[in-house]
């Protein structure tokens, strides 16, 4: 882990000196906070200034969205549109393209968002058949084993493992569910 963070340090000195990175804020299961950056489980993700996105570290499971699994010391990038947001989680990554949410890498509790996946090496669309249908995404957060994003209306989704309540509503996680509403939108 201390090697990531010290090539991660090092790419952002050089990303903040150019201009050319937009890092994404995140911190997961104790991993190293850089502002504006994602870093989960061994996975450094970052958007680039023109929306194109690249990971870094461990792709075991296919985190990294290179179409294959494998350790990558230096940034690879994703075939994936402009990025809006970024996200990783314990051993999944996820963006925002277009107000649409993709998802890459393991999806064994369904937090690629498809209900058939278990596992992908490259981005796939969150399902949009449900209660997303129609809606645009402005922000998305992973956790361990599940993914949430907010729309424009500031209405919360989330999908993925829910044995705990990691949702905040009931249901399986295998589509993606509305977070109970306290009465307001969270935004």
């Amino acid at each position: 882990r201390e090697q990531h963070q010290c090539l991660d340090r090092q790419q952002r000195r050089h990303a903040a000196a150019d201009g050319r990175a937009r890092w994404h804020v995140g911190m997961v299961h104790g991993a190293l906070s850089i502002p504006g950056s994602t870093d989960a489980d061994d996975v450094v993700v970052k958007i680039l200034q023109d929306g194109s996105v690249q990971c870094a570290g461990n792709g075991d499971q296919g985190q990294l969205g290179m179409g294959t699994v494998g350790y990558r010391d230096e940034p690879v990038s994703v075939s994936l549109g402009p990025a809006s947001a970024i996200a990783a989680g314990e051993a999944h990554t996820c963006a925002l393209v277009d107000g649409r949410a993709y998802c890459w890498g393991d999806g064994n509790y369904r937090q690629l968002g498809d209900p058939n996946a278990v596992r992908s090496l490259v981005p796939i669309p969150v399902s949009v058949t449900g209660v997303l249908a129609g809606k645009t995404l402005v922000s998305i957060t992973a956790g361990g084993y599940h993914t949430c994003a907010l729309d424009t209306a500031g209405k919360a989704y989330c999908w993925g493992r829910n044995d705990d309540g990691q949702l905040g509503a009931p249901g399986t996680g295998r589509e993606p569910v509305v977070v109970s509403d306290p009465g307001k939108p969270l935004a």
